[in-house]
């Protein structure tokens, strides 16, 4: 990763704890090591860049489909992350096959970070 990469990163991270909804889950979870932190806050903005939205944002979504009486439409959120999850264990499986092809079966020296389906 480059020092550009990481200035963004933080960048984000910065950005992302200065929602109030970001604070109040923080400020809840016990949380003893910066890089337990860093890696919560790096895969909440991965899903939230996912979802198009910012976590005041996700809340409020969330708010909403809670007080539908549809039950599909109760649980929009859930399904969306669900179909997320699907797509990054595909994209895992993915990345685990070319580094296997490429001899590096502990995926420690790969210096992979996308991997297209060619399947799509």
């Amino acid at each position: 990763m480059t020092n550009r990469s990481h200035e963004q990163t933080a960048r984000q991270r910065e950005q992302l704890l200065s929602f109030e909804s970001v604070k109040r889950w923080m400020g809840r979870e016990t949380i003893r090591s910066k890089k337990t932190t860093i890696g919560y806050l790096d895969h909440l903005q991965v899903l939230l860049d996912h979802l198009g939205c910012n976590p005041d944002e996700l809340v409020a979504r969330r708010i909403e489909d809670m007080a539908q009486t549809d039950f599909a439409k109760r649980e929009r959120l859930e399904q969306s992350v669900r179909e997320f999850k699907q797509e990054l264990s595909k994209e895992s499986k993915l990345k685990s096959l070319h580094c296997l092809k490429n001899r590096d079966v502990s995926h420690k020296q790969c210096r992979c970070t996308v991997v297209k389906n060619t399947d799509d």
